[in-house]
C-alpha cells in the first residue's frame, strides 16, 4: 500500500518541492539570512560555503516555476490569533503533492531493502527529551506517553491529503513485520536485534477511525502487538485487552504504520525512532541496549536522510547520547537539532551559552538548531489543544531572554520556523534525488534481468501442461489398478488377500465347544441289562485322550455350510468310525472333503475366542438368571452369551486397516514413483506425494474411526436378527454338527468304559455288533446336554452371521467410498492442492513446482518479486517524468548527472546540497 513502508529499512517517504523558495516576503528575507549564517557558522570547514548555498536555492527556484507559488511565510507576518489547527502543518505540504506522493508510493513498494536509499526524515532522542511533543506538534497527532519509554517500536507516520474535499479526517494504523522473534536466548543472539530475526515482510492491517482522540488509544494497542507477535493482533484491539504493562518483549523492529489522510493535508512523511537509552532496568534486560542503539543507528546511517535530533535543555547538551550517535555514525551534516523543554533550562545556563549553541559554536550540527516549547505533563493533562500549544508558544517566545537577549535567533524558536525549514530542506532533496533513485532502479532491473536469463526454466505457457500430464497419467493408473482391469490386476490380488485375512480372523474367533462332560460318564455301565449308570465307574484322566477335543468341524460361515450339505453327508452314529484304526485299515472316509474348519487358524487371534464347557455352562446359567418356566433359559442370559464372542472384534479390525494401509502405500508409492520418476528432486515430486498420502491417510482414517467403528457399535448392540428363516437354517446346520460331534465323543467314551470293564479294546466286529444293536445306541445317542447345545448352537449360528455382515459391511464401505475417490477424484484432487490452476499464480506456481533446484527457484521467485517491485517503482517516477517533462524547471542552471532523455527530470547538480555544504 502507499505510503507504508514494507521492511525496517524502508522509513519515510519524504515530501514535494518546495515553490519559489528564494523569493520569500521581506521578513523570510531575514530567515534565510539568519539560516545561512547559521549553517555556516556551525563548523569552520563549511564557512566559504555561503555563495554554494545560494547557488543551490536558485537551482531549487528554478526547478519549481512550473508549480504554483508555495508563499512560505515565516510565521512572524502572521498574527497568533490567526493560527488554525492545521497551520503548524500546512506549510509541509503545498505544492509539494505529486514529488511526496510518488516518494510514498516508492516507500510503499519496499525498495529500501533493494538497498534504493529514499529522502526521509527521522527523529531521534534520549528518553524523555520531548521527542513525542515534537512529533505531535508537526504531525498534529497525540502518540502515546508514559513514564516508561513511550516509542517501544518504530512509528512510520504517513501524511497524505485526500482528493474529496468532503472527506473526513480519517487515520489507518496497520502493522510492518519483517522480523520474527529468535528462539535462541537473547543474551546469546548474534542477530543485529537480539531476540529478533529478518523475515519476509508481512503487512496486517490493524486498525482504522475517524476520532483523532481514538488515535493514541490504537497505536499504544498496536506497539504491544508488536511487542506480542505470537498473539492474534486483533485481541489488543479489545477494550479491556492487554496494554504496554503485557509485554512479550521491551523493544521491537517491526514498524506501527500510520497513513492520515484529510483535505488540504501536507504530503509529509517521517519516522518516530525508540528514545535512547543508556542502561537496563534488569540484567535480564541488558539485550534492549544494543538492541535500541543498532536499529536507531540503521535508520541514522542512510545517507540523504535528515535527522531531527531532539535535546533537552533541562539538562546539559553535552551528555545527548542522540547526537553522541549521530556523530558516531558521521551524521551530523544532516542533523537539525531541537531543543526542548526551554522553561526548564538547567540552573547556571547563561545568554551567552545559548547564543553559543544557536551559534553553531558549541555543539555543531549540520542544519543547526531549533528551539520549540511544548505542552507539559500537566497541561496535555487538563485537555489543551495543539491549537492552543502554539498559541502559548508564541507567548512564551515572545517575552523574556528570547525576546530580548537572544532575539536575533527568533526566526528558530517555534515549531513553526521549523516546519517551514523541514518543508525547504525535505522538498530541495526529494527533487534532487529522483533522478538518482530512477537510474538506480533501472540498474538493479538490468542485474535482475541478466541473472534471470541465467537461470533455465519451463515456460509458464507449457509449465502446466507438464504436469497435467504426469497426473493425467498417474491417476488413470490408479484407476486401472482400482478397477483390476487386464495387466493392472496387482492391488485387486493385494485386496482380496488382505480382506480374505480379515476374514479368516474373525473367522479364527468363532467359540468353540468341549464336546465332552460329567454327564457323558457310565455309558457304557448303562448298555448292560440290570444296570444303570449310578454304577458306572470314571475313567482315569490319562486314559481320556478326547477329553479336550472341541468342535472344529462346526461349518465357519453360512456360505460354506452350503459346501458340506452338497459334498458331506452327515455320518449317522451307526457309521461312526473307531477313533484309531489298526494300522493298514483304511478309513470309511478318506474320499470326503475335508470341511473348511479343519485348516488352521491365525494363532494370535484364535486365543480370544469364547470356550464353551459343557458343565460350566450348565452352572453358569443356572447361577446368572432363572426362569420363571422350569429348564427355560432366561432371555437376556442368551442374548449376553450370543454377543460376548464379537467382543473382541476391534483386534482384528485394527490388523486389518494396519495392513491395508501398508499394502495400498507401498502400492500407490510404486506406482507413484513409476510415473513422477523424472521429476524426483523437484517441488512438484514432494509436493504431489504429499497431497497423494494425505488422500490415503485422511481416507483410512476415516473409514478405521467412524465407519468402521460405527459399524462395530451397531454389531455389539445387538443381536440382530432381520431374516429368521436363515438364522434357523444356519442354527440347524450348526445343531447336526453338534450332534454328530457329540454322538461321536459319546461312542468313543462307550468305547474306552468297555475296554476299562472287559480289560481290553473291543474288536471291530464288536463294535459293528453295538452298532447294530438299537438299544445301546439309543443310549448312546441321547442327549444329557440338550439345552445347552442349543443355546451355544444359537450362539455360533448368530456368530457365523454376523462375521459375514461385518466382514462385508466394512470392506463395502471401503471399496464403495475410499476406492471410488481414488478412481474418480484423484486428479482433481492433485490439481487442486498444487494450484497450477490458480486464476492469477498457475502457471509461475507450476514453474516453481517443475524447477530442478528449489534454492534456484526460490532465487527466481525472489529475483522476480524484486522485479515487480521496480517495475512499479520505475512506472511511478515515469509518470511524474512526463509530467512535468520539458517545464521550465527541468533546464534550470546546473550541470545534469541523471535525466530522462533530451527533456530531463529535475537536476542533479554538481552543486551539492545545502546541508553538504
Amino acid at each position: 500500500m502507499p505510503g507504508i513502508p514494507t521492511r525496517s529499512s524502508a522509513r519515510h517517504a519524504p515530501v514535494k518541492p518546495a515553490a519559489s523558495a528564494s523569493t520569500p516576503s521581506n521578513e523570510g528575507n531575514a530567515t534565510d539570512a539568519t539560516v545561512e549564517e547559521m549553517l555556516c557558522a556551525s563548523d569552520q570547514g563549511h564557512r566559504s560555503s555561503r555563495i554554494r548555498i545560494s547557488s543551490v536555492r536558485n537551482d531549487v527556484s528554478r526547478l519549481s516555476e512550473g508549480f504554483e507559488p508555495m508563499k512560505l511565510d515565516d510565521g512572524h507576518k502572521q498574527s497568533s490569533s490567526d493560527v488554525t489547527a492545521h497551520d503548524e502543518v500546512d506549510p509541509l505540504g503545498q505544492d509539494v503533492k505529486e514529488a511526496a506522493a510518488a516518494l510514498s508510493q516508492l516507500e510503499g513498494l519496499g525498495l529500501q531493502k533493494f538497498d534504493i536509499s529514499l529522502p526521509r526524515c527521522n527523529v531521534l532522542g534520549q528518553q524523555s527529551t520531548g521527542k513525542s511533543s515534537v512529533i505531535e506538534a508537526i504531525s498534529g497527532i497525540k502518540t502515546p506517553r508514559d513514564t516508561d519509554t513511550c516509542t517501544c517500536c518504530p512509528l512510520y507516520i504517513n501524511m497524505k491529503p485526500s482528493n474529496n474535499p468532503s472527506d473526513k479526517w480519517m487515520a489507518r494504523v496497520s502493522l510492518q513485520r519483517d522480523y520474527v522473534l529468535d528462539s535462541r536466548p537473547k543474551q546469546q543472539a548474534k542477530e543485529v536485534f537480539p531476540g529478533w530475526m529478518p523475515a519476509e515482510s508481512n503487512q496486517i492491517f490493524f486498525a482504522e477511525t475517524q476520532s483523532r482522540d481514538d488515535l493514541e488509544h490504537i497505536i499504544r494497542s498496536a506497539q504491544t502487538a508488536n511487542l506480542n507477535p505470537l498473539v492474534d493482533p486483533q485481541v489488543f484491539m479489545a477494550i479491556s485487552g492487554p496494554r504496554m504493562g503485557d509485554r512479550q518483549n521491551k523493544f521491537s523492529p517491526n514498524t506501527v504504520c500510520i497513513d492520515i489522510t484529510e483535505p488540504n493535508l501536507p504530503s509529509l512523511s517521517f519516522f518516530d525512532l525508540p528514545g535512547l537509552i543508556s542502561q537496563a532496568e534488569t540484567e535480564e534486560e541488558a539485550y534492549t541496549v544494543p538492541l535500541v542503539q543498532n536499529l536507531v543507528g540503521q535508520y541514522v546511517r542512510e545517507e540523504g536522510s535528515l535527522i531531527l535530533v531532539t535535546c533537552d535543555l533541562g539538562t546539559d547538551i553535552a551528555n545527548s547520547t542522540a547526537a553522541g550517535l549521530a556523530r558516531q555514525h558521521d551524521a551530523t551534516h544532516r542533523c537539525i537539532g531541537v531543543l526542548t523543554k526551554p522553561d526548564l533550562l538547567a540552573p547556571g545556563t547563561t545568554d551567552q551559552s545559548l547564543a553559543d549553541v544557536l551559534d553553531g559554536k558549541r555543539y555543531g550540527l549540520g542544519h543547526g538548531y531549533f528551539v520549540v516549547k511544548n505542552l507539559n505533563k500537566r497541561e496535555i493533562q487538563s485537555g489543551l489543544s495543539h491549537h492552543d500549544a502554539r498559541l502559548k508558544e508564541t507567548e512564551f517566545f515572545n517575552n523574556g531572554r528570547w525576546a530580548n537577549n537572544l532575539r536575533r535567533f527568533h526566526s528558530r524558536f517555534g515549531t513553526r520556523n521549523l516546519q517551514l525549514y523541514l518543508s525547504k530542506q525535505l522538498a530541495q532533496r526529494t527533487f534532487v534525488r529522483l533522478p538518482e533513485i530512477y537510474a538506480q532502479i533501472q540498474t538493479q532491473l538490468n542485474h535482475i534481468e541478466d541473472e534471470l536469463r541465467g537461470i533455465r526454466v519451463t515456460p509458464a505457457h507449457s509449465a502446466v501442461r507438464v504436469i497435467t500430464d504426469h497426473i493425467l497419467d498417474f491417476s488413470q493408473e490408479v484407476r486401472h489398478e482400482i478397477e483390476g482391469e487386464h495387466e493392472h490386476t496387482c492391488w485387486q490380488n493385494t485386496w482380496e488377500v488382505v480382506q480374505q485375512a480379515f476374514e479368516d480372523a474373525l473367522v479364527a474367533m468363532k467359540p468353540t465347544v468341549a464336546t465332552r462332560g460329567d454327564l457323558d460318564e457310565g455309558i457304557y455301565a448303562s448298555t448292560i441289562p440290570g444296570t444303570s449308570a449310578d454304577e458306572a465307574f470314571l475313567i482315569d484322566s490319562d486314559d481320556e485322550h478326547d477329553a479336550d477335543v472341541r468342535m472344529r468341524d462346526v461349518p465357519e460361515t453360512p456360505h460354506k455350510k452350503r459346501k458340506m450339505e452338497e459334498g458331506s453327508p452327515a455320518l449317522s452314529p451307526m457309521r461312526m468310525p473307531a477313533k484309531k484304526q489298526p494300522a493298514g485299515t483304511p478309513s470309511k472316509r478318506s474320499g470326503q472333503k475335508k470341511v473348511s474348519g479343519d485348516k488352521p487358524m491365525p494363532a494370535e487371534f484364535a486365543r480370544y475366542r469364547k470356550k464353551f464347557v459343557l458343565d460350566e455352562v450348565v452352572r453358569e446359567i443356572k447361577q446368572s438368571a432363572k426362569s420363571k418356566i422350569r429348564d427355560q433359559i432366561h432371555p437376556k442370559v442368551r442374548e449376553a452369551m450370543i454377543i460376548e464372542p464379537l467382543t473382541e472384534w476391534q483386534r482384528p479390525m485394527e490388523v486389518f486397516f494396519s495392513t491395508l494401509k501398508k499394502e495400498l502405500l507401498s502400492r500407490m508409492q510404486f506406482l507413484f514413483d513409476k510415473n513422477f520418476a523424472q521429476r524426483k528432486g523437484t517441488e512438484l515430486f514432494d509436493n504431489a506425494w504429499k497431497i497423494v498420502n494425505e488422500i490415503l491417510q485422511n481416507n483410512l482414517h476415516q473409514q478405521q474411526t467412524i465407519m468402521a467403528q460405527e459399524s462395530l457399535v451397531n454389531e455389539l448392540e445387538g443381536p440382530y436378527t432381520f431374516h429368521q428363516e436363515v438364522f434357523n437354517q444356519e442354527k440347524a446346520v450348526v445343531r447336526e454338527k453338534y450332534r454328530q460331534h457329540r454322538q461321536r465323543m459319546r461312542f468313543s467314551v462307550f468305547l474306552l468304559e468297555a475296554k476299562r470293564h472287559l480289560r481290553r479294546e473291543m474288536t471291530p466286529s464288536e463294535q459293528d455288533r453295538v452298532r447294530k444293536d438299537g438299544a445301546k445306541m439309543a443310549v448312546i445317542a441321547k442327549e444329557p446336554y440338550e439345552n445347552v447345545l442349543n443355546l451355544i448352537t444359537e450362539v455360533t449360528a448368530y456368530y457365523n452371521i454376523a462375521v459375514i455382515r461385518f466382514h462385508e459391511k466394512i470392506c463395502m464401505r471401503i471399496e464403495s467410498k475410499f476406492f471410488k475417490q481414488l478412481r474418480t477424484q484423484l486428479r482433481e484432487e492433485l490439481e487442486t492442492g498444487l494450484r497450477i490452476y490458480d486464476e492469477d499464480d498457475g502457471p509461475t506456481i507450476a514453474q516453481r513446482l517443475l524447477a530442478e533446484s528449489p534454492e534456484q527457484e526460490r532465487r527466481r521467485q525472489e529475483l522476480l518479486t524484486r522485479k515487480e517491485a521496480l517495475k512499479k517503482g520505475l512506472e511511478c517516477l515515469k509518470d511524474l517524468r512526463h509530467k512535468y517533462e520539458g517545464d521550465a524547471w527541468s533546464s534550470g542552471g546546473g550541470s545534469i548527472t541523471h535525466g530522462f532523455g533530451h527533456g530531463g527530470f529535475g537536476p542533479s547538480m554538481v552543486t551539492p546540497p545545502a546541508e553538504d555544504v
